[in-house]
């Protein structure tokens, strides 16, 4: 019997992060590089207990928290998701495209070992480029796939191979570059229900979109680079935003989600929200409640 298909908002009953205790900011995505031009520092402290309160939010809403241990001379670390992608039979992690980030992989397995299903990765070093802020689930069988800064064709093509292999239908989505993930511009946080930048994403994907029904809280285009779009939903009607993400949540409430807010400011300097600060390594299936669109969760 084929495994159930991945989806977005499922239960989350485990997942890895990683403390920040070497977060920095480093000039590899627009945000950083506007904090550091303006001569703007990580505040370690306070991104700690940032991180922290997550872990606890995680753990509170019946998640087990693995931890990657941080190591020195790994700034991003912190931001688990770009590792790669959690599918049913495997995961499959990807390859960075700056070299600053390439150790995170083997902190990431030791962290893992004994956990999850058995984990294959892209060749470390190659041309083929992928990161997992790229990948979002929608349902159904279908993966979307940001080709943008960091996630090249050559390596959307190898993890179609993967993908496909577990029954999986790829949808590319390209984009600007200036937005780095995919998951910048769009995340799906309920049944058919999305929050994205819809002005930074291909009219072929908005199309896609409205052919299967999404509903789609929309989000300024510089709301991408305040984490407006980069959501962790939990299952259950559960979501993880950031406490500065007024609009947006008050638009995910009146849709019946619940929504988690937490302050995380220090930590989004970086350029990542709580998406970005989670690697997902297993979710329960089914998801608990389908969306229709209009619908709201009882």
């Amino acid at each position: 019997m084929n495994a159930p298909a991945p989806s977005e908002c499922s239960p989350l009953l485990r997942v890895l992060l990683s403390p920040p205790d070497h977060f920095d900011l480093y000039p590899n995505n627009e945000i950083a590089k506007n904090h550091l031009r303006r001569g703007k520092r990580a505040d370690r402290d306070a991104a700690a207990k940032e991180h922290e309160r997550l872990a606890e939010t995680l753990a509170a809403a019946g998640c087990e928290v693995l931890q990657a241990e941080p190591r020195p001379g790994l700034p991003y670390q912190v931001f688990t998701r770009d590792l790669g992608v959690a599918l049913p039979g495997r995961l499959w992690f990807g390859n960075f495209v700056h070299a600053v980030r390439r150790g995170e992989i083997d902190a990431a397995g030791e962290a893992l070992d004994g956990s999850g299903p058995p984990r294959t990765q892209l060749d470390p070093g190659g041309p083929a480029c992928f990161e997992g802020g790229d990948a979002v689930f929608l349902g159904d069988g279908a993966v979307a796939v940001g080709l943008g800064a960091r996630t090249n064709r050559a390596g959307l093509e190898a993890f179609r191979a993967v993908a496909e292999d577990e029954g999986l239908h790829v949808v590319p989505v390209p984009f600007a570059e200036r937005f780095l993930h995919l998951d910048m511009i769009f995340s799906v946080v309920a049944e058919r229900l999305a929050v994205a930048c819809l002005d930074a994403l291909p009219e072929r994907f908005r199309a896609w979109l409205r052919k299967r029904d999404f509903d789609v809280i929309e989000a300024p285009l510089e709301g991408a680079f305040e984490m407006h779009c980069n959501l962790l939903a939990l299952g259950g009607g559960l979501v993880v935003s950031p406490a500065s993400n007024r609009r947006v949540n008050r638009s995910l409430r009146a849709r019946g989600l619940e929504v988690l807010e937490l302050p995380l400011e220090a930590l989004m300097m970086g350029g990542g929200g709580p998406r970005c600060l989670s690697f997902p390594v297993l979710r329960g299936f089914p998801p608990p409640h389908t969306l229709q669109k209009g619908e709201t969760i009882p």
